[in-house]
């Protein structure tokens, strides 16, 4: 099972908010999920 999430971010350290998209695979026979992120230079 494979799930995306967008949604906005902003780190202190970022002048301004980014697209973040989130991955989360679920693979059957394993405990833990795997985890990916992409943030966007754009807004």
């Amino acid at each position: 099972m494979v799930w995306y999430k967008g949604f906005l971010y902003q780190a202190g350290s970022w002048k301004t908010a980014r697209h973040v998209v989130a991955k989360v695979e679920h693979h059957a026979g394993e405990l833990f999920p795997r985890l990916g992120f992409i943030a966007s230079s754009t807004s």
